[in-house]
């Protein structure tokens, strides 16, 4: 408000010294009507820029507390489904995801040149609620042990849901070599592989 007036004033000013050069009222009166049109051309510039200034801010604000909300979000459970919403329709859910078990396993792949102590393998289970399809596989997740390691999958015969037409359920099994020896581990999944996690399971290890 103080910056507006400043240059409301300082046109004014301006306009002051022109009029008082004018010889004749008539060119007067011309000057203060010009002067008038510009101060209101003015203002409405000026209360446009600040109607724009507060949505940005009012936007910054909705994605800073978004942003919040998720880190926010307490960990999902063994058995505790991920509700996908809609981005447009908050009440509408277009598909879930599950952690359904996570067990240790003794078989290991010959070739495999790092040899790990722990291997472990994740069962998980995507339901395409409402989308044209949906596929979802291990790229979605990254995993984490309790040494704060990413882990990287370990080569042995897993499965994915493959592609789901909506109103179906597929189940996948994911593997991967676990760097500290670890009783839980921490499941970070994104709806697209390119963008940061939406969720987090922590789930122990059978």
């Amino acid at each position: 408000m103080k910056r507006k007036n400043l240059i409301i004033v300082g046109i004014i000013l301006i306009f002051a010294l022109v009029v008082v050069g004018c010889s004749s009222d008539k060119a007067k009166d011309e000057k203060i009507k010009e002067l008038e049109a510009k101060i209101s051309e003015l203002e409405k510039e000026i209360d446009a820029n600040k109607e724009d200034t507060k949505e940005e801010t009012k936007e910054e604000q909705t994605n800073e507390k978004s942003e919040n909300n998720i880190s926010e979000e307490p960990p999902l459970k063994l058995n505790e489904p991920l509700d996908i919403i809609h981005l447009d329709n908050p009440t509408e859910t277009i598909a879930r995801v599950t952690i359904n078990k996570v067990y240790n396993t003794d078989e290991r792949n010959q070739f495999e040149e790092i040899e790990y102590e722990q291997v472990v393998l994740i069962d998980y289970e995507v339901e395409n609620v409402t989308l044209d399809d949906l596929f979802i596989f291990e790229s979605n997740f990254k995993v984490i042990d309790e040494g704060k390691n990413l882990l990287k999958t370990y080569p042995l015969s897993t499965d994915s849901p493959g592609r789901l037409p909506p109103g179906t359920k597929g189940q996948g099994t994911m593997c991967y070599g676990v760097k500290s020896p670890s009783k839980n581990l921490k499941i970070m999944f994104s709806f697209n592989v390119f963008d940061d996690p939406i969720a987090t399971f922590e789930v122990p290890i059978e």
